[in-house]
């Protein structure tokens, strides 16, 4: 399970087209971050007539962060056997046929 890192914010990867924040692994000693990244066409897939540049897929990000956290922490495996890395850490990756 994933929590909320209270001290990320959402930042943009324009070579991923992605929106990615830090989530971590809920009770891990030390803390264990994960990036967590949600395509740019997964949002414009939740209301296609309103993503028309990153401003505002950063809207929709933000009105729909909770459920992102949300798919984001049941898409995790927490024994890693997805294996999904990015700069070497966990990843989860939201694209457009997960549920958001």
């Amino acid at each position: 399970m994933l929590i909320r890192d209270g001290r990320s914010t959402a930042v943009a990867h324009s070579g991923l087209r992605a929106i990615g924040l830090w989530m971590t692994v809920k009770g891990s000693q030390p803390s264990q971050p994960v990036w967590v990244f949600v395509s740019c066409e997964a949002l414009a897939d939740l209301d296609p007539g309103n993503i028309r540049d990153l401003a505002s897929a950063f809207v929709q990000f933000d009105t729909v962060r909770s459920r992102i956290e949300a798919a984001a922490s049941k898409k995790f495996k927490p024994d890693g056997s997805d294996g999904e890395r990015y700069e070497g850490m966990p990843t989860v990756w939201l694209i457009k046929s997960d549920a958001i």
